[in-house]
């Protein structure tokens, strides 16, 4: 057996698929059938059971799949210290991050490690923080820039918080409600008791994103366990847009705010009993060993964040 050979079976039992597989793998499928068939007679095993368009994988496979994991990660380990030695002559990372967060960040950042270190190839996935998470455990991320919250946490991934974001209750300005905002000393935005949006029509995001997460989180805590969801969107501009003509209302975290938001919006805090805030973090593996272009940009934009808001 290869290394190859571990890859190609281990991402066909991940993808659930040859042809998946093939297509992630960029190797034609008469060639995986081959490499199956390959192990499975010098071994005299069975890898997967194939019903109709499925393929199950057998408990041959699995152990299979335990050894390939390990020797997979094995081989990533000697390839990081091989590319430590090299003082990042070359290089990659695999970063994760989310959509907002990407868009708000990854300009900033970019050009300037790719000035200090051009060699280093960065390869950026952009999806929800659910699959951002999975992509850290499973080793096809190498780092995650994303919204993390006390709640929500993996034991087995590291959280470097950078910064804090507070929640915000975001309404129109002729929502009935805005007479009960109260101006609180210290706060830039008046404070709006929770409880009263029982009543009200929401715009969420959906439940994969962790902002969503953190909203259920807070309202649950104001007893507002089934609120009624008008909309479910993905976007946040376009919820800020679809509240200011007069829909709906959303929680949602001060930085997201479109410029100018809180000129066509009523903005209000939210008193801090309810702990409505997801905290900016740098999430990685604990199990898995970074290579220094990794911790050498996780440093760089450390420094940068501290420095700009984004």
């Amino acid at each position: 057996m290869t290394i190859k050979d571990f890859l190609y079976i281990k991402t066909i039992m991940d993808e659930k698929s040859v042809s998946k597989a093939s297509t992630k793998l960029f190797v034609a499928q008469p060639a995986l059938s081959r490499i199956i068939k390959r192990i499975e007679d010098t071994y005299e095993i069975k890898l997967f059971n194939r019903i109709g368009n499925r393929i199950i994988t057998t408990e041959a496979g699995i152990e299979y799949y335990k050894m390939a994991t390990q020797v997979l990660n094995i081989t990533d380990n000697f390839q990081m210290g091989i590319t430590n030695i090299n003082k990042l002559s070359t290089g990659k990372i695999k970063l994760g991050t989310t959509n907002f967060i990407g868009a708000s960040i990854l300009p900033k950042i970019l050009p300037i490690f790719n000035n200090e270190y051009p060699n280093v190839e960065i390869i950026i996935g952009e999806t929800n923080s659910i699959e951002l998470e999975n992509g850290i455990l499973n080793g096809d991320l190498d780092m995650v820039l994303m919204p993390a919250l006390d709640d929500y946490i993996n034991d087995n991934i590291y959280y470097d918080i950078i910064s804090k974001d507070n929640f915000l209750i975001l309404l129109n300005e002729n929502n009935p409600l805005n007479k009960h905002g109260i101006k609180s000393d210290g706060s830039k935005y008046p404070i709006l008791n929770l409880k009263l949006l029982a009543n009200e029509s929401f715009i969420m995001v959906h439940k994969n994103q962790r902002t969503r997460q953190v909203t259920d989180v807070i309202l649950k805590k104001a007893n507002i366990t089934n609120p009624k969801i008008l909309y479910t969107l993905k976007n946040f501009s376009t919820i800020q847009s679809i509240i200011a003509n007069g829909i709906g209302v959303t929680l949602m975290p001060e930085r997201y705010l479109n410029e100018g938001a809180d000129k066509i919006l009523s903005c209000y805090a939210i008193d801090e009993y309810y702990k409505a805030y997801q905290n900016l973090c740098i999430a990685t593996n604990k199990n898995m060993v970074l290579s220094l272009a990794t911790k050498t940009f996780i440093e760089m934009l450390k420094v940068l964040l501290n420095q700009v808001s984004y």
